[in-house]
């Protein structure tokens, strides 16, 4: 796509329609809350309104993410409790594995900048590259 302004033609790459291994995995923060919930809490397994609960997020959204988590291997369905699935998060998927060192990474990453900034009195914290 070509945009002309002043006289200057930019060229603007075409709108990405393809949802890359993220924009699928986080499809927004509730997602990412979800996650959050079920690596902290991963000994047991909750049902659809406990994660809700628990996560902070709608049921609806955990209605929406639980089809796509499961079908990335992330969690999976444990059991039925009365009408209630029950769902967990799968430990040993590589998945899972790799996300936790991302989260842990990241978090570790986050921990050490905000160290640094406040012992440098600094109004910024800038992530690596």
């Amino acid at each position: 796509m070509q945009e002309e302004i002043e006289g200057i033609t930019e060229n603007y790459p075409e709108q990405n329609t393809e949802i890359g291994v993220l924009g699928r995995l986080f499809m927004g923060i509730s997602t990412a809350k979800m996650l959050d919930f079920l690596l902290s809490y991963r000994e047991f397994d909750y049902s659809e309104t406990d994660i809700a609960k628990y996560a902070g997020v709608s049921s609806r959204q955990v209605y929406r993410a639980l089809p796509i988590l499961k079908g990335m291997g992330i969690v999976y369905q444990t059991r039925m409790s009365g009408r209630s699935k029950m769902y967990k998060l799968r430990t040993y998927s590589e998945a899972t594995r790799h996300l936790e060192k991302f989260v842990f990474a990241l978090a570790q990453t986050t921990d050490d900048q905000i160290q640094m900034t406040l012992e440098n009195n600094e109004n910024e914290i800038t992530l690596p590259q």
